[in-house]
């Protein structure tokens, strides 16, 4: 019997469905990789738009900072604050009509230069306020505040205040947003050194000061909250907002530089120090579309978000439309295999007929095998049932003319019958084997063994043709997994054919070699050769012969099914295209060399079992 596999044609109904099951998986895989790849591309297109919005804050930011730098080198450079400076003393008598001169001019011809300036403050070196265009501010102590110690570390640097005199932009200080007491709202400073001019010493210190309001109206920039989700927001160092995004819950003045932000973007903005993309939860726990870039300057993070069903809606009514196309397209594919699982059951049906055909000519081949074994294995057994018969009349004369009777006497005889009797066991059990039908039970074996098996049925018969049988087995073979009864099948036709090739060359008017002629006769000879490939890890077996030979033309259809040189009636009927079936099903190869009276060769090579390490 043939596998369950190999009886329907090699593919079930079962299969049918699991086609239709992957076909439906490679649908929604490819739905996905399309969902995704499209999605991606959104998201591309998106961050781009949100990118170009970014690097706009960040551009106008960076040129809000440099101009409000410029302005405070130019006031640094006033000719009458310098001289207020120089000429400033606390204990003059008309110190107070300086400081009123100085503060007019402050507010009359410098803080009416900018708009957004909030109010100019004149430093001493001790950091105490002398001069302001906001009176209020005379007399505090600002010594603390970090625009003035950024400033003041270079007082007694000369190096820096030599570099100063030849650039006075080197070390203007334009500081982080913080919450100003005076202005009660967050501001940010730019200071620089007041200059002596004559000496180019230190006088003083300028701080320009800008409430955070005038900043966060660069981020009111047509376009950047487009559409009806869209919003930019700061993020500083620390990750505090600083200022009132779109949406965001609460007053203004409970939000900037209070509300922590805490969203993934930001956090590895803020560890990357590179722009990010990614799909998160903003602060209303809504998935939005971000990204995110860390400022050079100042470290802030600038974040612009879009919701993601404002974003991907165009994708999203896109899959609806390939989902209906898709499942009507499986509707289709359906119905179309359940006609081909229909037909394909009519079909197996023809098969499972051809293949109990093929499985009765295979084992006819079997028994006409062992038909044609009968008379020689009849005869073979019949010399050791002789002299199994020979020495128990023996045993019995001995014993009715002896008067004292011992069984070791009779050892040697007991000795013999018990050797003939083993070797009838030995070729009743070979051909009971060799006859029964094989199970298609692949097992391990050795080749050695269905050797030895094969040669112990068919030997005799060898014997008695005057064909002589040559076994070089290699020692330690490794085992085979296999039907160790289809493999002796193989052995016995390519010997039998082997021996039929003899006989035909030794017939005076039959040989290919010698047809018409007389041909001395030389002795015919069979080997068997087995040995192991350790490189292609392979089982090797070559079984020749020194027979007529197999012509050119009948080489090229040696493999065609039901194909012989044979008259009718004689050989298996097996087929050497059964042989090339068997060896396969071992995942083996076989291959003939023949050269025309010499005698063929046959080789076959099959896999050794995969030991577990």
């Amino acid at each position: 019997m043939l596998t369950k596999k190999a009886v329907s044609g090699g593919i079930n109904t079962g299969v049918y469905y699991l086609f239709i099951l992957v076909t439906f998986i490679f649908f929604l895989i490819t739905g996905a990789v399309v969902f995704v790849q499209t999605k991606d591309i959104i998201k591309d297109f998106i961050f781009n738009e949100l990118g170009y919005f970014i690097q706009n804050v960040d551009a106008k930011i960076d040129l809000f900072i440099e101009v409000k730098k410029g302005r405070a080198l130019d006031f640094c450079s006033d000719g009458i604050i310098k001289d207020g400076l120089t000429y400033y003393d606390p204990d003059d008598k008309g110190v107070d009509k300086l400081i009123q001169e100085i503060n007019y001019h402050l507010a009359k011809n410098k803080v009416t230069l900018d708009a957004q300036l909030e109010d100019t403050l004149i430093l001493n070196l001790k950091g105490k306020a002398i001069f302001s265009n906001n009176e209020e501010n005379i007399g505090k102590d600002k010594s603390k505040k970090e625009y003035f110690k950024q400033i003041s570390r270079y007082f007694k640097d000369e190096a820096v205040l030599k570099k100063l005199r030849r650039n006075p932009t080197s070390i203007v200080y334009a500081s982080d947003v913080y919450v100003s007491e005076d202005l009660n709202a967050p501001a940010l400073a730019v200071s620089n050194i007041i200059t002596a001019r004559a000496t180019g010493l230190p006088l003083g210190v300028l701080v320009n000061r800008y409430r955070l309001d005038a900043l966060i109206g660069l981020l009111k920039i047509q376009g950047i909250e487009a559409g009806k989700t869209g919003k930019i927001y700061l993020v500083n160092k620390d990750g505090l907002l600083l200022n009132a995004p779109k949406f965001f819950p609460g007053k203004k003045e409970d939000i900037i530089l209070k509300e922590k932000i805490n969203i993934p973007v930001v956090i590895t903005a803020l560890e990357d120090s590179v722009q990010m993309l990614g799909v998160y939860k903003d602060f209303r726990k809504e998935l939005v579309l971000g990204a995110a870039m860390l400022m050079k300057r100042n470290s802030w993070i600038v974040i612009a978000e879009k919701d993601t069903q404002e974003v991907f809606a165009p994708l999203y009514s896109l899959t609806w439309q390939m989902i209906f196309i898709g499942l009507a397209a499986l509707v289709v594919i359906v119905g179309v295999f359940l006609f081909i699982i229909r037909l394909h059951k009519k079909v197996n049906e023809k098969n499972r007929e051809l293949e109990d055909s093929r499985n009765k000519m295979f084992q006819s081949g079997k028994l006409a095998a062992v038909g044609q074994l009968a008379s020689s294995v009849a005869h073979e057994i019949n010399n050791p049932l002789t002299g199994v018969l020979n020495n128990v009349q023996l045993i019995k004369m001995e014993m009715d003319m002896g008067t004292d009777f011992k069984i070791e006497d009779f050892k040697e005889q007991l000795d013999v019958i018990e050797e003939s009797a083993s070797r009838c066991v030995k070729i009743a059990r070979s051909l009971l084997d060799f006859s029964r039908a094989s199970q298609g039970t692949f097992q391990p074996f050795s080749l050695n063994e269905a050797i030895e098996k094969t040669i112990t049925l068919i030997g005799h018969e060898l014997k008695l043709r005057d064909v002589s049988v040559k076994k070089e087995l290699g020692e330690n073979l490794p085992r085979i997994q296999g039907d160790t009864q289809l493999i002796q099948q193989v052995i016995f036709d390519i010997v039998n054919n082997a021996r039929y090739a003899i006989e035909k060359k030794s017939s005076p008017y039959q040989g290919e070699a010698g047809r018409g002629n007389n041909p001395k006769k030389e002795a015919g000879l069979i080997t068997l050769k087995t040995r192991y490939d350790l490189v292609k890890d392979l089982v090797l077996l070559s079984i020749s012969d020194n027979g007529t030979g197999i012509s050119p033309e009948n080489l090229e259809k040696l493999w065609t099914p039901f194909f012989t040189t044979k008259p009718a009636g004689e050989g298996t009927g097996l087929g050497l295209s059964f042989i090339q079936d068997i060896v396969k099903r071992h995942n083996g190869k076989v291959s003939v060399e023949s050269e025309l009276g010499k005698g063929t060769t046959f080789h076959i090579s099959l896999p050794v079992i995969k030991e577990n390490k």
